[in-house]
């Protein structure tokens, strides 16, 4: 991430914007932090978000909305 803003959606359709992990993590509340990942087409494993507590947190990057 490295300051770059990133938008976040988690399971439930909501969505979080931060440039940060700490600033997910505060966002949404608190809870323990753990790396996502998933199959890529190829059968490669990808990095794709974070668990944060109970949310499910998929990145989308970057994200060139409204300045944080």
């Amino acid at each position: 991430m490295r300051g770059i803003s990133m938008l976040y959606r988690d399971q439930y359709g909501n969505t979080w914007v931060a440039a940060s992990v700490r600033a997910l993590r505060e966002r949404i509340g608190g809870g323990r932090v753990s790396k996502m990942y998933d199959d890529g087409p190829d059968g490669e494993i990808r990095h794709i978000g974070y668990v944060v507590g109970p949310h499910w947190c998929r990145a989308y990057l970057p994200y060139a909305g409204a300045a944080e």
